[in-house]
């Protein structure tokens, strides 16, 4: 994903990857939970959440400076529920290697995700807002009842649309939510303005779970072209059970409802980089057009 930062938000981002990449700096512990901690901060994503963050808070007050702990605090909330994923759904690669769970089997795994959680308390701390604290320790929360809902579904096999997105707005758009309200927080925003970046925060986390369901399903990832689906629910399997004749088409319209959603509230806050992560989302769009 290439999308134009402000030179002040590349910046903060880089000191968010230093802090990842410094975190247990100076504590003393087994190699094997230092590496399965440290995996998925070493062999890191796309930052999405750390970097809504900071743009949210550089776009409010113009210094995304007072974001870097939250955005520290929300990737590493990030990367315990991927630890924890990869136990719950036996991944053994991810991101094109393999995984901690694979590598030093489930007691590592776990352990590494709950000093992830140990940190990510420390930095919504150091971040000095209370409300910053209390947003991280909901979408925590949320993210855990996400994934018991998806754990309902694997032990009953019943599934269906409304389920999903009960799942996925828990699951997924809990944090990519509270990535844009913890940048207005630290920019003094109104209550007007919370809302707002709350609820289009909820639709780009929708959407981004879409595509990304539909790219696992499609096996559009060149670096996991097995995709990440055996047991997770996805939206085309959702549809499937839901009668759908073309589950796909109909899982590209229901991301295309969800876009257009993004884009109007993107459009009222007329900020750039979000009309452009919306183009981002949508690329799958065409992709899956030409799958077919």
């Amino acid at each position: 994903m290439s999308l134009k930062l402000p030179k002040p938000v590349e910046g903060a981002l880089r000191q968010v990857a230093s802090e990842l990449e410094g975190l247990l700096q100076g504590i003393s512990m087994p190699s094997r939970l230092k590496e399965s901690t440290m995996h998925y901060l070493l062999h890191r994503g796309k930052m999405i959440r750390p970097m809504l963050a900071l743009y949210t808070a550089y776009m409010l007050s113009n210094d995304p400076t007072p974001a870097i702990y939250p955005a520290v605090s929300i990737e590493l909330l990030h990367v315990a529920s991927l630890l924890q994923d990869d136990i719950i759904d036996g991944h053994v690669v991810r991101r094109g290697v393999e995984t901690p769970f694979k590598r030093f089997g489930t007691e590592y795994a776990m352990l590494a995700s709950d000093m992830l959680i140990a940190k990510a308390v420390e930095y919504a701390l150091k971040a000095k807002t209370k409300s910053v604290a209390l947003e991280l320790t909901n979408a925590a929360l949320r993210l855990t009842i996400g994934q018991s809902y998806e754990l309902e579904y694997r032990l009953s096999g019943e599934i269906s649309l409304d389920r999903y997105l009960k799942i996925v707005e828990n699951k997924t758009a809990s944090l990519i939510s509270s990535s844009m309200v913890v940048g207005g927080y630290v920019s003094d925003a109104d209550d007007q303005l919370i809302a707002r970046l709350r609820r289009l925060g909820r639709i780009l986390g929708v959407a981004y779970q879409i595509r990304d369901d539909l790219i696992d399903y499609l096996k559009l990832d060149e670096e996991n072209p097995q995709g990440l689906r055996s047991v997770d629910v996805n939206i085309v399997d959702v549809l499937k059970a839901d009668g759908s004749e073309e589950p796909i088409t109909d899982a590209v319209k229901i991301l295309e409802k969800y876009l257009n959603d993004a884009r109007v509230e993107a459009q009222a806050l007329n900020w750039g980089l979000l009309n452009e992560f919306v183009e981002y989302l949508e690329d799958v769009v065409r992709l899956v057009k030409e799958k077919e």
